[in-house]
């Protein structure tokens, strides 16, 4: 939910929006760069502070944290605010408060003006401060919500979806390195108990004598192993470990008795222990001399690691998402700069095709035919060049919002594919119900119809059934695109609205269903998918829900709200 109290978020100037963007890019990758190197986790905050406060140009920054036994925040960290305020102030998690109201529906919210009408109250905070605008985000956690990352000015403020969505990425910054962190404390934590527990006897212990029989075992021992003690006494130590182990085991105990003190076993080397039922386990063992009146006997603590191994696959895992992050952060900058180069090179030759249509207009002895086919390419020329500046910034107000037909926006996107439709055997059933009007920019949302229609007769090479379905429902408006081509795997459903990823190889780009969600999501609606790839029904079904244009919702005003 982004909260106006103005007239709207204002639409700044290409250039000034690729600036922005660089800019903003340039701190995110910055950020992850950081995290990839595992620093230290207070750094990682204040430079996250420090580069969106310099970013934004915003003099105050803060990450609150939930405290949830008080139902409180805390200000954990910030920039601006006043000495005593960090690690200090505290104010209540309620709704009528900016970040509460962020923390509690998961919304991003904005506040342009806290003097004009808004329908929150600045937090005591805020107010100490004479804070008059700023956006608010939840820092995510993978149990739950580690608090909200906010940015604010003493000043009204405008600030644009490119702005709240730089923010949005700080705070999934800031939560990955604190699962990372908390990983890591989990494996400190985790080292120091089983220290703790060895103090105590509570690891596997077993008491060997020169010929490697066990003279004493403990309960953890038995736990571990899963025999009964008696079974253990007097028995080699081989039966603890799996067959393809003991030559070695043997020769090295041989080894240490020649040498005994305490040490590690097996350093560099993965060990395993064998139970009873002859599953294997990862073990870590320390060695340890006693002598005795019966000679020297070894004491072997043998640990089960088998938590610290998932752990570690854990961090691994996170790490492998931090350098993908980052890596998809750099292609999308070079996208980019290849779509701004494009659409240079692009609109020239547009312009070209524009003069010769107007000329081919003029001839005199044009047949009705031949103007409208004229017409149609002057139509799909325009198109082509709406494409290419709403490929450039799909996130920023490129045209005026307008009250449509839903309806009437689908068809025209239809009647540009009339001949492929012909060409390969298609069948289009449409079934629109009345009251689709919606408040879009026409062109952005041919755009989305344009891309759905397109892949669903891609899906059809031998023809088949393209579905098309308008139902009010509610408060929003449902824009069905269904077709009954071979489907798309569960796998690749979860990736199909990330940029570059695409189901046709090397004839598509990967970046039609990524430009569709974020014009989708701009305009206030959603988008979602479902498919099925079985013998018997298969087909790909996209859903598109708008908000309907209705009295009520119309009448509202200082509110906006962002899926």
């Amino acid at each position: 939910m982004i909260s106006d109290a103005g007239s709207g978020s204002r639409t700044p100037e290409p250039e000034e929006t690729t600036d922005s963007r660089t800019k903003q890019q340039a701190a995110l990758a910055e950020l992850s760069q950081f995290a990839l190197q595992g620093g230290e986790f207070s750094v990682l905050l204040d430079n996250s502070i420090g580069l969106t406060a310099e970013v934004l140009q915003l003099g105050f920054c803060g990450v609150l944290e939930v405290l949830p036994s008080r139902n409180e925040f805390v200000l954990r960290a910030g920039l601006g605010w006043e000495p005593g305020y960090i690690g200090v102030a505290t104010f209540p998690i309620e709704r009528k408060f900016q970040a509460g109201y962020t923390f509690l529906t998961q919304q991003r919210v904005v506040v342009e003006d806290y003097a004009s009408d808004t329908p929150f109250t600045p937090s005591p905070i805020l107010k100490d401060h004479n804070i008059r605008s700023g956006m608010t985000v939840q820092i995510p956690g993978h149990d739950a919500p580690y608090g909200v990352l906010g940015a604010f000015s003493s000043m009204p403020r405008e600030f644009d979806l490119d702005d709240v969505n730089f923010l949005r990425s700080v705070a999934n910054v800031i939560a990955t390195a604190i699962q990372r962190k908390r990983v890591e404390d989990a494996v400190r934590n985790s080292e120091v108990y089983f220290r703790g527990l060895l103090e105590s006897a509570p690891d596997g212990i077993a008491i060997l004598d020169a010929k490697s029989c066990i003279q004493l075992v403990n309960k953890e021992s038995e736990r571990l192993f899963g025999y009964q003690r008696s079974e253990l006494i007097g028995r080699r130590i081989d039966v603890l470990i799996p067959e393809r182990y003991r030559k070695y085991h043997s020769i090295y105990l041989n080894t240490y008795f020649s040498d005994p003190r305490v040490r590690p076993m097996g350093v560099g080397l993965e060990l395993f222990g064998l139970r009873k039922d002859g599953s294997e386990f990862p073990v870590e063992i320390s060695l340890s001399p006693m002598t005795t009146e019966e000679g020297t006997v070894v004491t072997a603590a043998i640990r089960d690691i088998s938590e610290r191994k998932k752990t570690e696959a854990e961090i691994r895992k996170l790490n492998g998402q931090l350098e993908e992050a980052l890596r998809r952060s750099e292609r999308l900058a070079a996208t980019g700069r290849l779509a701004a180069s494009l659409a240079h090179e692009i609109n020239n030759p547009l312009a070209s095709l524009n003069d010769i249509l107007f000329v081919l207009n003029s001839q005199p002895d044009l047949t009705n035919d031949s103007k409208m086919l004229l017409q149609s390419a002057k139509k799909e020329v325009d198109r082509m060049v709406n494409i290419a500046r709403e490929t450039l910034a799909p996130h920023r107000n490129s045209g005026e919002r307008l009250n449509v037909q839903v309806s009437d926006l689908l068809d025209a996107s239809l009647e540009s594919f009339r001949r492929q439709i012909e060409q390969t055997g298609v069948r289009v059933e449409r079934h629109y119900q009345k009251n689709s009007l919606v408040s879009v920019i026409p062109g952005e949302l041919r755009q989305v119809f344009t891309n759905l229609i397109s892949n669903a007769i891609d899906a059809m090479p031998q023809g088949g059934l393209l579905n098309l379905e308008v139902i009010p429902e509610g408060q929003d408006v449902k824009v069905v695109v269904s077709d009954t081509g071979s489907g798309i795997s569960r796998e690749k459903l979860e990736e199909i609205f990330e940029p570059f990823f695409t189901t046709k190889g090397e004839h598509g780009l990967g970046i039609g269903l990524w430009i569709s969600r974020n014009i989708v999501e701009k305009l206030g609606g959603s988008i979602h998918v479902r498919s099925t790839t079985g013998e018997a029904s298969h087909g790909t079904h996209f859903t598109v829900c708008l908000p309907a244009v209705h009295p009520a919702r119309a009448s509202q005003t200082g509110l906006r709200l962002v899926s």
